[in-house]
């Protein structure tokens, strides 16, 4: 590029690094993607070619929102912010989509993104619609299946193409509990062969979906595949996705975790709201719980409950907050008794925080016992392996109810 820019070659100058940086997104270096848009937006704003900057402030965008980041989603805005013509405010509206489906916040997400035009840029527009399905997913916020529906003559034309649609397809029956059909489908997806980008976030679902169908050392081994790919591609949100993952299956298999380290520590609540950062500090804080690192686990726990918080996720706060409560921190009781009335909880998050509060001192008459009620009739799914926190045996125990396998 530099060579074309001597000679005053701008738009040859352009073309090189676009080039440059399609090699790299369709060998998932998404950062080096980065620098290559990056550095032809600088030439051609340096050389007042507004005509040309559309289509890389494109490509940049798309390069960032690659990863799964609040970072990437502020970079990206940040980027698209400095073009007030099209395709600028677009980016920017997309950009903030993307945050607030990381945030948890459905309903914004999924308005933001509906607001937007369809991108030509088949890239950009699969996020768009990516926000919208799990929006409508997770959020309840539309009908899901009539997206999916809507979307499958988008999504068939190349084997990528495919595997996106059936890895989102695979998401909803997870969110539906229905975790046999969410794998086979994440099987699917990945059987396609989809480009090496498109791999990255289905690996992620795979392994999630592997561990609630208790397939945990091939979840151990896709989750450990995901982790070395993001950090090789510069990608730390699937870097930690995969190690987060890994550090689950392993404490579900009961296998000796390494303590977290302050730097490890830091480095992951820095990154903030996402629920990766929750999962993998909650794992870390019932490891040490368990071996009796009470200081560790009640900040680990502390940092997990707050990473919930900023993603608004109740399903996701409340056993954290109920273990920083058994390892003896300071909990409202009284709160969280009332949230595991909370029909988005499922019985297995509600059986361990009440399991965890009876550990904690609060006496068993104090629990309600709508909830408690359906712990202990709650079909014996968990037995054979360990939750987030507890053994389903564990829990019973805790709640003074017959252990798994025992009319009640």
């Amino acid at each position: 590029m530099r060579h074309w820019l001597a000679c005053g070659e701008v738009a040859l100058a352009v073309n090189a690094a676009d080039e440059a940086a399609a090699e790299h997104m369709g060998a998932a270096r998404f950062g080096k993607a980065k620098g290559a848009y990056a550095a032809a937006l600088r030439a051609a704003r340096g050389c007042g070619r507004d005509d040309l900057m559309g289509p890389l402030l494109e490509g940049y965008v798309e390069a960032a929102l690659c990863d799964i980041s609040l970072a990437a989603a502020n970079d990206a805005e940040q980027h698209a912010a400095r073009m007030a013509a099209e395709p600028g405010p677009r980016l920017v509206a997309l950009a903030r989509a993307f945050r607030h489906g990381l945030m948890g916040e459905w309903a914004n997400a999924w308005s933001t993104a509906a607001a937007v035009a369809p991108f030509r840029a088949a890239g950009l527009e699969g996020v768009r619609l990516g926000v919208m399905v799990r929006a409508a997913n997770l959020g309840k916020v539309a009908d899901v299946h009539a997206l999916l529906q809507e979307c499958r003559d988008v999504f068939q034309g190349t084997p990528t193409a495919r595997a996106t649609h059936l890895s989102w397809r695979g998401l909803v029956a997870y969110a539906s509990g229905e975790f046999a059909s969410a794998l086979d489908l994440q099987r699917q997806a990945l059987a396609e062969g989809p480009t090496l980008r498109r791999r990255l976030a289905i690996l992620g679902n795979l392994s999630v979906a592997l561990i609630d169908s208790l397939h945990l050392a091939e979840a151990m081994k896709l989750a450990g595949e995901l982790e070395r790919l993001g950090r090789e591609l510069r990608a730390p949100g699937y870097e930690r996705w995969g190690a987060a993952a890994r550090a689950e299956a392993a404490y579900r298999l009961r296998l000796p975790l390494e303590a977290m380290t302050d730097d490890l520590r830091r480095g992951i609540s820095g990154v903030g709201n996402d629920l990766t950062c929750c999962n993998m500090l909650l794992t870390f804080a019932a490891a040490a719980w368990r071996e009796g690192r009470v200081a560790e686990a009640q900040l680990l726990a502390k940092d997990a409950a707050a990473a919930a918080e900023r993603v608004n996720r109740i399903d996701s706060g409340v056993v954290p907050r109920a273990l920083l409560a058994a390892a003896g921190g300071e909990v409202d009781a009284e709160a969280l008794l009332v949230a595991v009335e909370d029909p988005r909880l499922h019985v297995r998050q509600v059986g361990q925080v009440l399991a965890l509060l009876v550990r904690a001192g609060v006496a068993r008459d104090k629990l309600p016992q709508g909830p408690l009620h359906a712990v202990i009739v709650a079909p014996d799914k968990y037995s054979e392996t360990r939750l987030e926190v507890l053994d389903w045996a564990e829990v019973l125990a805790y709640l003074g109810a017959p252990p798994p396998g025992n009319p009640v």
